[in-house]
């Protein structure tokens, strides 16, 4: 069971047998904890896009216009469920529901949507990446992005799996490991 896939696309990693490194970590405090985890739907939050922006800008920059429909400055913000949830809406959030029912109606290809304010600060964070000489260092090595790797825990025989934002080559013969991540400030 011990595999590395590269170029698999997420839908299909979705659908491996195998416990997400990610969802394992809610084992620690204890094993309810982890089934809690497991039987709540998994949520995409909002700023979740950022992340996954910035993550295509630095990595596979020419998939970007692919993935993601950036709107135009001014557009209202997305209605929150607690606005959508209330019987008497004042008519900003009318005319926010009214703009946001018509875009996620268009024809967007399935494209996550990123407001212009986002997309200017995924612009500056991949530029300052770009800027960074020890993130450039291992982002000039050849390698592969999303590469998925499955084995069983010897110790427990559980499946695991998990998909890496990027493995590098450096310099030495090493492996380099690429893990873009988002933060609400620098030091959280």
């Amino acid at each position: 069971m011990n595999q590395i896939h590269t170029g698999m696309p997420y839908t299909d990693y979705e659908k491996l047998p195998g416990e997400r490194v990610s969802d394992l970590v809610h084992m620690k405090p204890t094993p309810a904890h982890f089934l809690a985890h497991k039987a709540a739907p998994r949520v995409t939050k909002p700023e979740y896009a950022i992340g996954h922006a910035l993550h295509t800008l630095v990595l596979e920059p020419h998939l970007f216009d692919e993935g993601y429909l950036v709107l135009p400055s001014g557009a209202p913000d997305r209605p929150t469920d607690r606005q959508l949830a209330q019987t008497k809406r004042n008519a900003k959030i009318e005319d926010a529901l009214e703009y946001w029912t018509r875009i996620e109606a268009g024809e967007h290809g399935g494209k996550e949507f990123l407001t212009a304010k986002d997309y200017e600060a995924c612009c500056g964070m991949a530029e300052s990446i770009a800027k960074n000489e020890r993130c450039q260092r291992y982002l000039s090595c050849a390698g592969y992005n999303e590469v998925v790797v499955t084995w069983t825990d010897p110790e427990t025989g559980v499946v695991c799996k998990m998909r890496l934002d990027s493995l590098r080559s450096v310099s030495g013969g090493g492996l380099g490991l690429v893990d873009v991540k988002t933060a609400a400030c620098a030091e959280s």
